[in-house]
């Protein structure tokens, strides 16, 4: 039986209630448990996102700290002489999180729908993540204070493009690839310029492609008369590229970030999953607007995020549409 609308405002008062706690200033926050859902909803389906290192940050600023030696620390043991002390070399980056605001708008036949299902609370919240998530991730990755138009959410806050130290080039003097050659010819280059102590582990590497250079890849994958390729074709399967895992990231997608003239035009990203980092501070807001009207609820959200890296230069950025700077 369908409810009537007072009941399920009713309802919809007493879920919000239980999910967000009050802080001092008044505002309503996500319950930790129901924060870990928001989360997981916002990132599920994101590519990148989801593979990436999740740092919940307990202050605005968060360091990521990283230990390495620089040389090898084992040497021949000698009677009666000390070894040589090898000190290790410290370096630190930070997440500083910003605020950023989304309103959510649900109507009343959708939170209707699901207030007489099972498990209101959850799908509320999963609701809200998943609207959200899409902006997060393209913020993330291709955010830059220097690029982009006046007033877009991208021109916010620099993203993992930006803050790379290790980008090549597919025009113009001092390209690492040629953008009218094939895409393997471009993944090699990115291998190529790919520290090479840090290829250990490859199971833990990812080429990120965009959908025309994914399709491209298992276009030139299937050309081989193997079973592999016809399986590429068929099925639509990226076969790994020297034994690292290539995904189809559909952010890389977004107009903003193909806009040759104010964002990147196409990009390819070869990064380790360990090394990509981004943070949400745990206070995230969640306020309630409700619009009889239109027969709707918006919710504004709050969150603080920042993306960044524990090494910058432990990666690869292929701009292929791009001229390496001067100097």
């Amino acid at each position: 039986m369908t409810q009537d609308n007072q009941t399920m405002l009713n309802q919809l008062s007493a879920a919000f209630k239980d999910i967000t706690t009050t802080d001092k200033l008044g505002a309503s926050i996500l319950q930790p448990g129901y924060f870990n859902k928001y989360v997981l909803a916002a990132t599920r389906d994101k590519t990148i996102l989801s593979e990436a290192r999740l740092v919940k940050m307990t202050a605005q600023v968060q360091n990521i700290d990283r230990v390495g030696f620089s040389g090898r620390i084992l040497e021949k043991a000698v009677e009666n002489q000390e070894g040589t002390t090898k000190t290790p070399e410290f370096a630190q980056e930070q997440l500083k999180a910003e605020e950023f605001i989304a309103t959510v708008g649900i109507t009343d036949k959708s939170l209707r729908r699901n207030v007489e299902g099972t498990s209101f609370n959850t799908t509320l919240v999963s609701m809200m993540g998943q609207q959200a998530g899409e902006d997060w991730e393209t913020l993330a990755v291709g955010g830059d204070k220097d690029k982009y138009t006046t007033g877009s959410l991208l021109k916010s806050q620099d993203g993992w493009i930006k803050k790379s130290t290790n980008k090549i080039y597919g025009t113009g003097t001092g390209k690492a690839f040629d953008k009218a050659g094939t895409v393997k010819d471009m993944m090699k280059a990115m291998l190529k310029n790919y520290p090479r102590n840090y290829l250990k582990n490859r199971s833990f590497l990812r080429f990120y492609l965009n959908s025309d250079q994914f399709d491209t890849y298992i276009d030139e994958v299937g050309e081989r008369p193997t079973v592999a390729g016809d399986d590429a074709v068929s099925n639509n399967v990226a076969r790994p590229y020297k034994g690292i895992p290539v995904r189809e990231a559909f952010v890389l997608n977004d107009s903003e970030i193909l806009d040759t003239t104010n964002g990147y035009g196409n990009v390819s990203m070869l990064h380790d999953i360990r090394n990509i980092a981004f943070g949400i501070f745990y206070n995230v807001t969640i306020e309630p607007d409700r619009i009889p009207k239109l027969r709707r609820t918006d919710y504004v959200l709050t969150q603080e995020t920042d993306q960044g890296y524990e090494n910058p230069g432990v990666n690869v950025i292929a701009l292929a549409d791009q001229t390496k700077p001067a100097g």
